[in-house]
């Protein structure tokens, strides 16, 4: 580490990082040392001194150990070529109408006319077998509502059906849009103030949303964070090779944190999958999908609620006339 270079390039994590906290203390956040500290990826701890010297010849930090910028302006993140690319390859998608303006995608256009795009309808085909078909373009109106939530940040009410038929009605600071390339679904991630926790709902569920004239503030995107930091978990499972298991468990699995290890002499997988608590249900769905190339190990309340999870669905089948 002492003999590595800190930035060897600009779009290195470090560096993107420092730029981002940067902008955010010029738009008036109130970092400490610590807050810098922690929002850095990947720290080697043991060489802690060096990036903190790095911080106080970056930043002034003021009598209540706050940082301050020796030149008060903001840092443009330049983009690459094939980030250019992608950009170019979005604005043509009419999947991605709804996170811009059409005023702004014709600007964007104008100027990228000399950016070739990623990928042309010539050259790729999209086949999905899974999931909800043409998500984006059927409920564009719903995700131009979200997405303008997000950005004012402001209230969203909102009418949900779960699987189960069950109808849910209430008014809450949206906090991320998420899309699950693995399944195909888009889901909205909402903060219920009183009970202090977010809820994830799947977009296809939603039957009526709407912005509310009701504001939040960055507050609420810290308990969402400290939220997350409380209820990130993990789960440990064994899969054998056996119908085509393992593929399909890295591929519905794709979107969360891993770790693998394989057994040669035994001919088994071993993974540990890291995940929110308020994903638990769609973790277990997953999980009974595999069928039985899979055992859960660890932990045993997570193994236990698939046992009594199968043994529902068991007793359901037995009691049902042939």
């Amino acid at each position: 580490m002492n003999k590595s270079k800190l930035f060897n390039e600009t779009q290195s994590e470090h560096f993107l990082t420092l730029c981002s906290v940067i902008n955010d203390i010029h738009r008036g956040s109130l970092l400490t040392e610590t807050d810098i500290l922690h929002r850095f990826p990947h720290i080697d701890w043991a060489d802690k001194d060096r990036l903190l010297q790095l911080l106080h010849t970056v930043f002034i930090f003021d009598e209540k150990g706050h940082a301050r910028l020796f030149i008060n302006a903001p840092i443009p993140q330049l983009a690459t070529h094939y980030q250019l690319r992608w950009l170019k390859d979005m604005l043509l998608n009419p999947e991605c109408d709804f996170l811009l303006a059409d005023q702004i995608r014709i600007k964007l256009l104008a100027a990228m006319k000399d950016i070739n795009p990623l990928t042309t309808p010539e050259t790729i085909t999209i086949f999905r077998e899974t999931g909800d078909r043409n998500l984006p373009l059927a409920n564009s109106d719903m995700l131009a509502k979200i997405w303008q939530a997000l950005k004012k940040r402001q209230k969203l009410a909102y009418t949900y059906q779960d699987a189960g038929g069950n109808i849910h009605q209430g008014i809450c600071p949206p906090c991320r849009l998420e899309y699950d390339c693995a399944w195909h679904r888009l889901h909205l991630i909402l903060w219920l103030e009183k009970e202090q926790r977010a809820i994830k709902l799947n977009i296809s569920g939603i039957q009526e949303i709407s912005i509310t004239d009701i504001s939040y503030g960055r507050e609420i995107e810290q308990c969402f964070e400290d939220f997350l930091a409380r209820n990130k978990t993990s789960v440990v499972l064994q899969l054998s090779p056996k119908n085509n298991a393992v593929d399909r468990c890295f591929a519905i699995f794709s979107s969360y944190d891993k770790q693998s290890v394989y057994d040669e002499d035994k001919d088994i997988y071993t993974l540990t999958i890291t995940y929110y608590k308020f994903d638990r249900e769609e973790i277990i769905n997953y999980i009974l999908s595999l069928g039985a190339a899979v055992t859960v190990m660890a932990p045993q309340d997570m193994r236990q609620s698939v046992i009594d999870r199968l043994k529902a669905q068991w007793q359901r089948l037995s009691s049902t006339p042939e």
